[in-house]
């Protein structure tokens, strides 16, 4: 697996894409663009939620699976979601943007997830926390693609490369402190309360996804009329 990851991300960066085109990170005339905007706070308190689904639901799948005696198949049952994230991720490039616009679809990945994570709230049997983790993948798959997409469309083009990385940093902080305190739940109330946390949370990525429908984007009027700072 490290090798895989060394050798991926070496090729990555020495792709020639990765080279960009001089200016390409600044604006007409070297201004630069403002970042922060109503619509991409909202994505990334959305990548919030994201990370905080991902957190919540690994931890509380380990308690569920200790409780049950089998606590090694933990990787392989978690192996579910990362397939339903892969099959959606990959179905959206064939779905075109007049069937499905993004902010529909950021709509229906949310709410495939809460779905998913009401599944594995209710769900007393393993195979009902396999169908639930599925469903929650292909529900957490759709959101992180649209996000990323959702996010080019908003942010300048030259603030993009930083979008990404707030983006980015935004899933693993969140997923990192909500693992931290969904663990301390379910060492002590069980996985059902983790679950609920999960589901607490795709109820609030729904609620982002359908206030970012109706946020205004950002006028170029508007962006050359402000001042650069960050």
């Amino acid at each position: 697996a490290a090798g895989l990851t060394f050798t991926a991300v070496v090729a990555f960066a020495l792709h020639p894409t990765a080279v960009g085109l001089a200016g390409a990170t600044s604006g007409a005339g070297g201004r630069r663009h403002r970042l922060w905007s109503g619509r991409f706070v909202i994505l990334v308190a959305g990548m919030s939620c994201v990370g905080a689904i991902f957190g919540a639901t690994l931890t509380a799948l380990t308690r569920e699976l200790e409780v049950a005696g089998i606590p090694g198949w933990t990787g392989l049952v978690y192996g579910l979601m990362s397939v339903g994230s892969i099959l959606s991720a990959a179905s959206l490039a064939h779905i075109p943007q007049t069937l499905l616009p993004r902010r529909a679809r950021w709509i229906v990945a949310a709410s495939v997830a809460v779905a998913g994570a009401v599944v594995l709230a209710l769900g007393a049997a393993l195979v009902w926390t396999c169908i639930g983790l599925f469903l929650l993948g292909c529900g957490m798959g759709a959101a992180l693609v649209t996000v990323f997409a959702l996010t080019a469309e908003d942010v300048p083009a030259s603030r993009r490369t930083t979008a990404f990385a707030v983006l980015s940093s935004a899933l693993i902080v969140s997923q990192a402190v909500v693992t931290a305190g969904a663990g301390q739940l379910v060492s002590s109330a069980g996985a059902a309360l983790g679950f609920l946390v999960a589901v607490a949370a795709g109820v609030v990525l729904l609620a982002l996804a359908v206030t970012h429908r109706f946020v205004p984007a950002r006028s170029v009027s508007e962006e050359a009329a402000r001042p650069s700072n960050g």
